[in-house]
């Protein structure tokens, strides 16, 4: 899943012009742009995350250094946080991080659609994960069935729909 978020977070970053980080639920970052790009796998400070964590809504911060969630120096001019969702509950954030006067107008001139971008983006993650959970609940189902019949007296064959031979116990 890690190499399709990194994925996802740089299209965010072209599309828009502005620097990208993806955290998951436990505030690590799994991917980053720009200032982001060589801090993967680090645990972030993330206050605002953790807002959008326990709130399951996006938030806008047009002054960073002005609010209460921040830094006083703290090197943004804008964030737009949107939260991850699976399964109704948060498993990640991204935030889109402004550090320019024409990336922060560029978003606020676009805050609808760049919103909607984002939270479809979220959308195509939870995606990525609920197939990655399928595929291990397919695995498992499989290593179980091979289990039981390695343990089966007689010879068990298993078939494919063109009668070819996919699996047989020892």
């Amino acid at each position: 899943i890690e190499n399709h978020v990194k994925k996802y977070a740089n299209i965010i970053a072209n599309v828009i012009e502005a620097e990208v980080e993806i955290v998951d639920a436990d505030l690590v970052r799994i991917a980053g742009t720009g200032l982001f790009q060589d801090k993967n796998n680090e645990i972030v400070s993330g206050v605002v995350y953790k807002e959008v964590i326990k709130t399951k809504k996006s938030l806008l911060i047009t002054e960073p250094r002005k609010h209460n969630l921040y830094k006083k120096e703290c090197k943004e001019k804008l964030e737009l946080s949107s939260p991850i969702l699976y399964k109704e509950e948060v498993i990640g954030v991204i935030g889109l991080i402004c550090t320019t006067d024409p990336q922060k107008n560029k978003v606020l001139n676009n805050l609808d659609s760049y919103l909607k971008f984002l939270e479809q983006i979220g959308d195509f993650i939870s995606g990525k994960v609920y197939e990655y959970q399928n595929e291990i609940k397919t695995q498992e189902v499989n290593d179980i069935f091979k289990q039981i019949l390695n343990n089966m007296d007689k010879c068990v064959l298993s078939l494919d729909a063109n009668n070819y031979i996919v699996n047989a116990n020892k």
